[in-house]
């Protein structure tokens, strides 16, 4: 039997796949479901419908922050790392995704979006993914640009 939960993740990979991401690791449940997707750069966003929440898409991702940046990181003077910081969360909130983990010591920087069902088309969804890639661009350019001089 085919649940509107199926209807939507087939459709949701669908779309996926004609903008060009690759499908990766799949997680399926009742009524609920999850997969991994890469972009032609390596970019990697977590496509879910939580268990309960049919009415409701997450689009997410993980900025891990590697060990050679957050020890530079840690090594910055308190005022010049607090301003890091601020600035990560003032580009980050220009990007209207949610978003946690933007706090000393930075580790890791989640990134996130919803889209409820009345809402879902091509173009909303499309939209979405294309403002977690953005939230991704933004950690790790203001983290480029900090250390690239």
């Amino acid at each position: 039997m085919t649940t509107m939960s199926t209807v939507i993740r087939d459709k949701v990979q669908a779309w996926l796949k004609d903008d060009g991401w690759t499908l990766g690791e799949q997680s399926v449940l009742e009524n609920a479901w999850a997969f991994i997707v890469e972009d032609n750069t390596g970019r990697k966003i977590i496509v879910e419908q939580k268990p309960n929440r049919e009415d409701e898409l997450i689009i997410h991702s993980s900025i891990v922050v590697d060990e050679v940046t957050a020890q530079k990181i840690g090594e910055l003077p308190e005022g010049e790392r607090n301003e890091l910081i601020w600035d990560l969360r003032f580009e980050l909130l220009k990007t209207e995704l949610e978003f946690q983990g933007v706090q000393f010591p930075l580790r890791q920087v989640q990134v996130g979006e919803r889209i409820f069902i009345d809402a879902l088309t091509k173009d909303a969804f499309l939209r979405r993914t294309a403002n977690i890639r953005r939230g991704i661009l933004a950690v790790m350019w203001v983290l480029g640009r900090k250390f690239s001089r």
